[in-house]
C-alpha cells in the first residue's frame, strides 16, 4: 500500500516538473505559488511513503503474534497516516490552484474529515491491537478505548467547528502561507524520521516488549494535535 501511494506522489511530482519544463517563462504568480505547494506536499509525502515501506518491510520480518511486532506495527501505522494525509494536502492544494468548485468542495471533506478520521481510527485500532497481544485482552471497552473515541469526535467537531474561526482573513492566510506549507512538510519528514529511529530502538528489545497504556495514550494524544492542526490547514486553503 505503501509503495503503491509513493508511486503515486511520485507521478505527480514529475507531472509539475513537466509542467514547468514546458512553461518556463514567469506566468500567474499566485498559481505559481500555488503549484509550489503542491511539489512541496508531494515530496514530503513521498519521502515519508518511502519510510513507511521500509517500515513494513521491516516488520515483515517479526512473529505477528508478538507484542513487538504490535508495537512496530503501531509506528509504521503513524508514519503511512502522516504520510497519506499529506498526500491529501497536495491534492486539496491542486485543486484551490486550479480553481476546481465542486471538486473543490468535495476534497475539503475527503482531505479534512475522511481522511483525518479514517487513518486515526487506523493508527487507533493498531493501536488496540497492540495492547491485545500484550495484555491478552482487548482493551477497547476500557479507558484507553473511550479516549480513543473522545479524540476522535474532537477532530470531527474541528472540522464542523473551524470554518468560522477561520473566516478571519488574517488567520486564513497564516494557514494558508508558504510557511505554514512548509512548516508541516518538515513535521511530516520529523515524524517519518522518528518513527524510523523508533523502529530501530524497538527492533532491538525482547519480543514481549510492547508500549503501556499511558504511553500510547500519551502517543494518540500527539498524533490528535497534529491531526487537529491538519484539518485547520486544509479548512483555510479549501473555505466555502
Amino acid at each position: 500500500m505503501s509503495g503503491v501511494l509513493a508511486s503515486v506522489a511520485f507521478l505527480g511530482i514529475i507531472f509539475l516538473l513537466e509542467r514547468r519544463r514546458r512553461a518556463p517563462t514567469p506566468g500567474d504568480s499566485a498559481v505559481d505559488r500555488g503549484l509550489e505547494n503542491v511539489a512541496i506536499s508531494l515530496i514530503s509525502a513521498f519521502l515519508t511513503l518511502v519510510i513507511a515501506t521500509f517500515l513494513y518491510s521491516a516488520l515483515s520480518g517479526e512473529d505477528l503474534l508478538a507484542p513487538r511486532a504490535g508495537t512496530l506495527a503501531l509506528i509504521a501505522a503513524i508514519a503511512l497516516s502522516v504520510a497519506f494525509l499529506m498526500l491529501t494536502y497536495g491534492v486539496a492544494w491542486l485543486f484551490e490552484t486550479w480553481e476546481l468548485g465542486s471538486p473543490a468542495a468535495v476534497m475539503r471533506v475527503i482531505a479534512a474529515l475522511i481522511a483525518p478520521a479514517v487513518t486515526f481510527a487506523f493508527i487507533g485500532i493498531r493501536a488496540l491491537d497492540m495492547l491485545a497481544l500484550a495484555e491478552g485482552k482487548r482493551a477497547a471497552r476500557s479507558w484507553f478505548g473511550l479516549l480513543l473515541l473522545v479524540l476522535l469526535l474532537a477532530l470531527i467537531g474541528i472540522f464542523f467547528g473551524s470554518g468560522g474561526w477561520l473566516r478571519d482573513q488574517a488567520r486564513a492566510r497564516r494557514f494558508r502561507s508558504t510557511t505554514a506549507v512548509r512548516s508541516v512538510a518538515y513535521v511530516a519528514l520529523a515524524v517519518g524520521v522518528a518513527t524510523v529511529a523508533a523502529t530501530g530502538v524497538v527492533a532491538q528489545l525482547r519480543v514481549s516488549f510492547a508500549l503501556a497504556r499511558w504511553d500510547v495514550a500519551a502517543v494518540m494524544s500527539a498524533v490528535a494535535v497534529l491531526y487537529g492542526a491538519y484539518i485547520l490547514l486544509v479548512r483555510a486553503i479549501l473555505l466555502d
